[in-house]
């Protein structure tokens, strides 16, 4: 087996614990394998601003690929490297239909997740009483009117990560995802129970971990990556070193080298451990 010279990590329910924390065990892992010389690369469905800063605070962590794909940033630079961006103009049209049928939705760009008023506190009402509140916090704001905040943003040249929807049943979520239709240039992520995210075609964890380690010149045999949902099983695929949380759905495991144990119990630290800092080789993940 090839030495891992980069590490590809999801957050929400692979390094992070149900309740959004990082474990001691977890975090001194992957100091370690940064330490220790490998490149140490989140990759997460957050927007930039949704990144909690238990990772930000270490210049370690260099490089962050967020949004699903859509956008890679070197922090020791403080920019942007490279991008995979929507077409404001489908966005103002498909923005349309989340707006008229009173769902909850985002717009990413800039690094947090945009909406109108209403939208904005019938999500912090249904996440409230959820570990997911503070991310909310942390990473959403809300506008007036997001039709003439695009128009506005784009003219000025930020430009649309993600486009995240949230339909309270599965039933809506089905509805609305056959008004969106399948346009052309986009795919469309099921990221959770009633939530689905439209982002660019070329916008893909796998794909974008795969350009980060050609500018870095590391193959992807030399790569490890670790997730638990479906938007992860492209760095899975393409990673020499490929390993699924316990608990990921059934087809990530099923895509996946290994399976180590579950967000609960450091299964991230025990991989990393393992195949990056060459510890434990007896321990069952």
């Amino acid at each position: 087996m090839r030495p891992v010279r980069l590490l590809g990590l999801d957050l929400d329910g692979t390094v992070l614990t149900d309740d959004k924390r990082v474990t001691d065990r977890t975090m001194a892992a992957m100091l370690d394998a940064a330490h220790q010389g490998c490149e140490v690369v989140l990759v997460t469905g957050r927007p930039l601003h949704g990144i909690p800063e238990e990772f930000t605070a270490h210049p370690e962590f260099r490089y962050i690929i967020a949004s699903n794909g859509a956008v890679t940033v070197d922090r020791a630079e403080n920019r942007e490297i490279h991008g995979n961006f929507l077409d404001p103009e489908l966005v103002l049209q498909l923005v349309r239909i989340p707006v008229r049928e009173k769902v909850v939705y985002s717009v990413f760009l800039d690094g947090y997740g945009w909406c109108e008023e209403d939208a904005f506190l019938q999500m912090k009402e249904f996440f409230r009483p959820t570990s997911h509140y503070s991310y909310i916090l942390q990473s959403r704001r809300s506008v007036k009117d997001i039709t003439e905040f695009i128009r506005r943003e784009s003219r000025e040249g930020s430009r649309i990560e993600n486009f995240w929807i949230m339909a309270g049943s599965v039933e809506n979520r089905d509805r609305i995802l056959e008004m969106v239709g399948k346009p052309e240039g986009v795919n469309i992520f099921l990221t959770a129970a009633y939530d689905f995210e439209i982002v660019s075609a070329s916008a893909e964890k796998g794909r974008e971990l795969l350009w980060l380690g050609g500018q870095l010149g590391i193959p992807p045999e030399e790569m490890m990556t670790i997730g638990d949902n479906v938007n992860d099983l492209g760095m899975l695929k393409y990673a020499g070193l490929s390993v699924a949380m316990a608990n990921a759905e059934e087809s990530v495991r099923a895509a996946a080298r290994f399976v180590t144990k579950s967000n609960e119990e450091d299964g991230a630290a025990l991989a990393i451990e393992r195949f990056v800092l060459d510890r434990g080789h007896d321990t069952a993940l």
